[in-house]
């Protein structure tokens, strides 16, 4: 199993649990929960897959699917609503959001850098990768997309597609190094939504 895979399984089971616990919190039944899982934790590998001229690997992968109903059934067997996650739902959801983010993002960066694109199609194709399940989810619930409103969301994203595309041009090896990038970019959105630091407003 290479970092491309591991990625891509640690960010569709940490999106998939932020579209879980959302769901739980709308209030959505069992198949409104799956719908929103789903499409969270595969929504940004299919635009992904779409730009880049492919079949979204939804339709070959079964890992999505299996990986959505896994987390489905532990909420229905332990009998998580929204009343008995109150306490812990926002802190559970920002740590499972902050690391399907940066997971994606390395992820699709790392595909970006495989087909030997520019730096700007690496940082696009990472970017796309990284938030696009999670703006499928706010607007399916009807709330602002969070990379619109919070201004180190998309920008994490960014600064991993930075930083992947220039160890790649300079050939350095990637595999001690991706593990670094990935607890420096969850640290990073940890670090800017505790001190609260955002982008300049217009």
């Amino acid at each position: 199993m290479d970092y491309l895979e591991i990625a891509s399984i640690i960010g569709t089971f940490a999106f998939a649990l932020s579209g879980v616990l959302i769901g739980v919190k709308k209030n959505l039944d069992v198949m409104g929960v799956f719908i929103l899982a789903f499409l969270t934790a595969s929504g940004g590998g299919a635009i992904r897959d779409i730009f880049i001229n492919r079949s979204p690997t939804i339709l070959t992968d079964i890992n999505p699917y299996l990986i959505t109903i896994c987390i489905i059934l532990i909420f229905k067997v332990l009998k998580l609503d929204h009343e008995k996650l109150r306490f812990e739902e926002k802190r559970l959801f920002i740590f499972s959001d902050t690391v399907g983010l940066v997971a994606f993002a390395i992820n699709g960066a790392l595909v970006g850098v495989m087909l030997e694109l520019s730096i700007f199609g690496v940082l696009t194709i990472g970017f796309l990768t990284s938030v696009g399940g999670g703006i499928i989810r706010d607007i399916l619930v009807n709330d602002i997309p969070s990379t619109l409103q919070s201004g180190f969301y998309g920008t994490v994203s960014i600064i991993i597609g930075v930083m992947i595309f220039t160890l790649s041009h300079f050939n350095v090896e990637l595999t001690f190094c991706l593990p670094v990038i990935f607890l420096f970019g969850t640290l990073l959105r940890f670090y800017t939504l505790t001190k609260k630091i955002r982008l300049p407003k217009l």
